[in-house]
């Protein structure tokens, strides 16, 4: 191609004028579109024939340097009449792909050739051209800018598959669009609901630039059409069609997400917004349903409430469908405090597509900051390639076996060189793929191995180098994984819920083994015995979890640590009774329990007890320094769960806490069972007594009401009877 600096084209176009010159027009007109100058083709055109323009014009080098260009062409000004079925033949081109100079014409953002090449493939051709490669054609015409362009193709597609071409490569036509900082795309892109789905829910990178100002602009639009409707329709009811209503289910979502501080924006006041949308009746009858195949019943609500937006969460409840659910649901105890639904998990196969809670990331957080200094010593790399060297010191202790057509039982080796080393017969082979897929330490050598040798053929969500090897998505994952690891491996902390140190670190690797094999359990069968619907492992090649999915299936992988499981109340009172019990077990001696004993049975049977009794038993207070010793412990052991909960602090200290003059410890933990200590204290006794104070304690021991405001005096020498009714 000659460069346009190189060519005179004023005087090109003058000398042409001469007869001598124009038997080479042609040529001439040729080099100038290959240069990119319509305007000189343009001064050669009445020296062309419309043959020959049509000729030069249909070239894949013009059409291509046009589109480079920029420049849009009026075909059937340029041609002098609209394209004909002749022009549509392939005679006319010099080595032509229609599909390729339709790619490239998306490519260069040239609605014109776009639109003149439309017309030689037809509906269908064009359609074709646009879905192959997953919307290439799309997306490149979105990376172009050009929104004429976009929206062009669109029109082609249909709504639709245009959703599903701004889903296409997650999502990749929107991040292109506010890389290239094209505010007019982003909008246009924003109109889709399945777009403003994925854009919204990322608020750190898109809320601010983006996503905010556009929904203040659609929630202004919206109340003008309300406003035009009740002044047209002044006794109707404003409404909107199913397929918005879902767009404004997440546009809701977005104002409840905004309605708290993050840790990149603050709360915003946007409740008389939610009010406004949630009165329209499409929109409200969404908020309990599951909209899509990834949702899940009252989205709206749990959302609010992981997040902590009370106003959201009030408003949504006086919706009776949404509050009969969360009734059904014991208003999702669990989720608030960051457990995870187990039955939902099983339920929805895209579950570990899920957002973390706030309670969970905060579990993550406290493990982080536990194992932080280790890790900065250490490495991630290194404590990774400790992970992985356990894994195979396990395999190789208990590998997989086989039994080879000989009646011969063989070890299947580590490595995939030296399985394929064992030259096996196709039947052999087959099972031997089939145990390997089977044992948990190798599936979790494979999905942490780049590359991975047993990696089906048609897994999605997996990397490939140029030599065709392919691998899981793990490497972004490594911080998180080998973080996951030093907690399961981790034989210093007790392990809790009735795991074993070996128990953790099973489950931990069982988990890997899972995500390595995600998608090989996605097929279901019919149960014979129990005649209902199973998932079940296809036992073919590795099919990971996608990257998106990773992060929860590995927050599911650590059991048992204390610093990463769920902190209930019911723990916190175990807690606190094995501490007081510990205690008592401590400072009771052979001098000083048959005291304690005599005045504690006076107690129980109802006898006046002196002052020297009530001294006995305050034998068994604890201390204000053990208190705190016990304070700092569970905050140690449980972190924030713990230190930032108040109602538990709260709690405790109330157990501690007088609440009758005189008073003693061992009256107010009287359900922690301190007769067991007494061998002489009648067990006819006991159970009177402790009905009346574990009554009176434990089962207010999260309580909202405080037994602090009480009055009522006890008499120093008053037995249990003389309690206030």
């Amino acid at each position: 191609m000659l460069s346009k600096e190189k060519i005179d084209y004023e005087k090109l176009a003058e000398i042409n004028h001469n007869p001598y010159f124009s038997f080479d027009t042609n040529t001439f007109a040729y080099i100038a579109l290959l240069s990119g100058r319509m305007d000189v083709f343009q001064a050669l055109s009445e020296q062309l024939s419309s043959e020959a323009k049509k000729f030069i014009l249909s070239s894949t080098e013009v059409l291509t340097s046009l589109a480079a260009a920029r420049i849009e062409i009026n075909w059937p000004s340029i041609l002098e009449h609209p394209i004909d079925a002749t022009f549509k033949t392939k005679d006319y081109l010099i080595a032509a792909d229609y599909r390729i100079l339709f790619h490239d014409a998306c490519i260069y953002g040239s609605s014109a050739l776009v639109a003149h090449l439309g017309q030689i493939l037809g509906e269908d051709g064009t359609k074709g051209v646009i879905r192959a490669c997953k919307y290439d054609a799309y997306r490149s015409a979105c990376k172009s800018g050009n929104l004429e362009l976009v929206t062009q193709l669109g029109q082609i597609l249909g709504p639709v598959e245009t959703e599903a071409a701004i889903c296409a490569g997650d999502y990749a036509t929107y991040r292109s669009a506010c890389a290239e900082g094209n505010i007019s795309l982003t909008k246009h892109l924003l109109t889709h609901e399945n777009c403003f789905a994925y854009a919204e829910s990322h608020g750190q990178e898109y809320g601010k630039k983006y996503i905010y100002s556009f929904v203040d602009l659609q929630l202004r639009l919206l109340q003008h059409r309300k406003d035009t409707f009740q002044v047209e329709t002044p006794e109707g009811v404003f409404n909107l069609p199913d397929h918005e209503a879902r767009y404004y289910f997440y546009l809701l979502r977005n104002l409840i997400r905004r309605g708290v501080t993050r840790d990149y924006a603050q709360a915003e006041n946007l409740h008389d917004a939610l009010i406004a949308l949630l009165e329209i009746p499409s929109v409200k009858a969404l908020c309990h349903q599951r909209i899509d195949e990834t949702g899940q019943e009252n989205e709206l609500l749990r959302f609010a409430m992981s997040i902590g937006n009370t106003q959201a969460v009030e408003s949504l409840l006086n919706i009776p469908a949404v509050r009969e659910l969360a009734e059904a649901n014991n208003f999702y105890q669990t989720e608030r405090r960051g457990g995870i639904d187990f039955q939902e998990l099983a339920r929805n196969r895209e579950s570990s597509m899920t957002a973390l809670t706030e309670g969970e990331q905060q579990r993550l957080s406290e493990l982080q900051t536990y194992y932080q200094e280790t890790i900065i010593t250490t490495g991630v790399n290194n404590i990774f390639y400790d992970l992985l060297c356990q894994l195979e010191s396990r395999y190789e202790k208990n590998p997989a076996f086989i039994t080879r057509d000989n009646g011969q039982e063989i070890k299947l080796p580590l490595k995939w060189d030296d399985f394929e080393a064992l030259q096996l017969s196709e039947p052999e082979k087959d099972r031997a793929l089939k145990a390997y897929y089977q044992d948990n330490n190798h599936t979790a050598i494979r999905y942490l191995s780049k590359p991975n040798k047993w990696m089906a053929p048609n897994a999605s969500h997996v990397e490939e180098n140029s030599a065709g090897e392919r691998w899981s998505t793990f490497q972004e994952y490594k911080p998180l994984i080998a973080l996951l690891y030093l907690g399961a491996q981790d034989e210093q902390i007790d392990s809790m819920d009735g795991y074993t140190h070996q128990a953790r670190l099973e489950n931990f690797i069982k988990e890997l083994a899972l995500i390595g094999r995600a998608h090989n359990w996605d097929k279901t069968r019919l149960n014979s015995v129990t005649k209902c619907e199973e998932e079940y492992d296809d036992l073919e090649g590795d099919k990971p979890s996608c990257y998106s999915g990773v992060k929860r299936r590995l927050f599911q992988s650590l059991l048992g640590h204390p610093k990463y499981t769920v902190l209930t109340k019911e723990t916190v009172q175990q807690e606190l009774r094995d501490f007081v019990r510990t205690y008592w077990q401590k400072i009771l001696t052979e001098t000083n329990k048959p005291l304690i004993d005599a005045s504690y049975t006076k107690y129980v049977i109802g006898e006046a007890i002196d002052h020297n009794d009530w001294n006995n038993l305050r034998l068994m207070d604890v201390p204000d320094a053990q208190q705190k010793a016990f304070m700092d412990s569970m905050s140690k052991k449980y972190g924030g769960q713990f230190s930032l909960h108040l109602s538990f602090r709260k709690a405790i200290e109330l157990r501690f806490k007088y609440i009758r003059n005189p008073d003693a410890h061992i009256l107010n933990l009287a359900d922690f069972q301190p007769e067991q200590f007494f061998s002489n204290t009648t067990q006819e006794s006991s159970p009177g007594r402790n009905a009346l104070f574990a009554s009176r304690n434990s089962a207010s021991f999260f309580s909202d009401e405080s037994t602090e405001n009480s009055s009522s005096e006890i008499p120093p020498d008053a037995g249990p009877n003389s309690l206030p009714s």
